[in-house]
């Protein structure tokens, strides 16, 4: 009985603990420069459009390599962790208003609201698909 009780103490512990957690689309971060609250969802780099047009860039994968730290531009797609799969591919997920593609070349600048660049262990949340980093781009 005793076994039992000290169960059933633990677990409702644990249930008080999960109700009192935040959800991830309640994080929100404030930079400091624009003022801008951007809802940031999955714990990577978010990059505003107005951060992007001061690039100079028209295309926007450049603009992207060129504000987010450890992502390079090469032969036309990003590179954000070098090699991560099997078939030595290094192109990344792209999640473009939630729909789940492997190309966001045609994009310019002035089209997006914001970027975020997910690399690392946050990006495995998207399984296989996301082994080289994760780009989620919001359009206007």
């Amino acid at each position: 009985m005793k076994k039992f009780t000290s169960f059933l103490l633990f677990f409702a512990a644990v249930m008080i603990v999960t109700v009192s957690c935040k959800s991830k689309s309640d994080t929100t971060v404030i930079r400091k420069d624009t003022k801008e609250r951007v809802n940031a969802s999955y714990g990577g780099t978010v990059v505003t459009r107005q951060m992007l047009e001061q690039t100079g860039e028209t295309n926007l994968l450049r603009a992207i390599a060129m504000k987010v730290a450890g992502v390079e531009y090469r032969n036309g797609n990003l590179v954000i962790r070098g090699v991560g799969t099997i078939s030595l591919s290094t192109d990344p997920l792209y999640v473009i208003n939630g729909v789940q593609t492997n190309d966001a070349a045609h994009f310019t600048v002035l089209e997006v609201q914001s970027v975020e660049v997910i690399k690392g262990a946050n990006a495995s949340m998207f399984g296989v698909k996301g082994a080289n980093g994760v780009v989620i781009i919001n359009l206007r």
